[in-house]
């Protein structure tokens, strides 16, 4: 399917019109009219006769597009093409390491370098940040150890103190059966400087307790936190907590499977005891998630043409054939229930993301297709 890139289930189109137009194509351009290469280009305009090649939809010829910036007669067109964003991520682990999680705790030690292994393979930047209580080793032999240490490569693995920047920090906290969610706020200034702004957040939680904190006023202080740092939408919760009173539970983790349903997020079940399998289905899900965050890489412009972010516009075309064109909002902490899109960066974009209303909505249309269009005035969405 050259004509569009794929994201998920649907189709994405890249369209791009000349920013630096002449008044009058040659004939023999490239751009004119004609049949799709094999890329399934496809030409829309007037004049010339060569054909559309490396997909992607070309506007050009005599007739031109229309619209303003890119109106018909004066501009030829380009084909543009450019390849899916894939988000860099950050996670955060929270791991209960009270008395009645020493195994756990342990598993969270022996899987975790796999566990970054695998996202890193899959060609995703990832940072893992762990709150959790310092390492320490057993006061007499055949103790538990007190804590936890990450091992090489991820982690320094000199104990205790196995941080190794950039991608893995280890915030000191004794964390308690209950107050996961509440200490992902609390060390916030502990680890703020490892995160990321355009990275899609993904919180793990490692318990076999329930949380103090409910899931509403999580999500509250969480989305308020820093939102130029932490965008709503852009987190997601994962988690290995007891789905039932099974005996390895101290509660049934009814929180945290409120804020997975809720952010989408992927769960594992400690009452299993089986935890190389809950850690494989986690990276994989952290690796969906960087890859279907809808977002698009800006491709860069044509020689002698200059990337215009006032004149960029995201319009979908459902299934059925209706086309819409989602508004621009500033960033994401001004997403509304109305959606829109916005930039990455709006002091230097480097790719276009919806909101998250909007891309529910696009992914739940199968047929549907996206179009980042170049070239005319930005269509604005309403206030929310």
């Amino acid at each position: 399917m050259g004509a569009r890139w794929k994201l998920g289930a649907f189709g994405v189109g890249l369209v791009g019109s000349c920013l630096a137009c002449s008044a009058s194509p040659d004939p023999g351009d490239e751009f004119g009219s004609g049949a799709g290469g094999p890329g399934g280009g496809m030409n829309l305009g007037g004049g010339g006769s060569g054909s559309g090649s490396g997909g992607g939809l070309s506007l050009g010829g005599a007739t031109g597009s229309g619209g303003e910036g890119a109106s018909g007669g004066e501009c030829a067109g380009v084909s543009q093409q450019a390849s899916n964003a894939v988000l860099p991520v950050d996670v955060i682990w929270t791991i209960d390491t009270s008395g009645s999680m020493a195994a756990e705790t342990a598993a969270v030690r022996q899987n975790m370098n796999q566990f970054s292994q695998q996202i890193v393979n899959a060609g995703v930047d990832v940072r893992i940040i762990l709150i959790a209580e310092q390492y320490k080793p057993p006061p007499f032999p055949g103790f538990p150890d007190d804590g936890i240490c990450i091992d090489g490569p991820l982690g320094s693995g000199k104990c205790p103190d196995d941080n190794q920047g950039p991608n893995f920090l280890h915030v000191f906290q004794t964390v308690a059966s209950t107050n996961s969610l509440q200490l992902i706020l609390n060390t916030y200034p502990s680890y703020k400087a490892a995160l990321r702004p355009d990275s899609l957040k993904i919180l793990t939680v490692v318990t076999d307790d329930n949380s103090a904190l409910p899931a509403a006023s999580f999500t509250q202080q969480f989305d308020a936190l820093d939102p130029s740092v932490i965008m709503p939408g852009l987190w997601k919760l994962y988690g290995i907590f007891c789905f039932s009173k099974c005996p390895s539970a101290a509660k049934q983790g009814t929180v945290y499977q409120e804020l997975v349903q809720q952010t989408q997020g992927v769960a594992g079940d400690l009452c299993t005891q089986n935890f190389k399998p809950v850690f494989d289905q986690l990276a994989a899900g952290v690796v969906a998630s960087s890859k279907l965050a809808c977002g698009w890489n800006i491709p860069a412009a044509p020689a002698g043409e200059i990337f215009d972010k006032q004149k960029v516009n995201v319009k979908f075309t459902a299934g059925g054939g209706q086309e819409s064109t989602f508004g621009k909002v500033t960033s994401a902490a001004d997403c509304g229930p109305n959606g829109g899109w916005h930039y990455d960066s709006e002091q230097s974009p480097s790719k276009v993301l919806v909101c998250p209303s909007t891309c529910q909505a696009i992914q739940s249309d199968p047929a549907g297709k996206i179009d980042i269009q170049f070239g005319c005035a930005t269509q604005l969405a309403p206030p929310k």
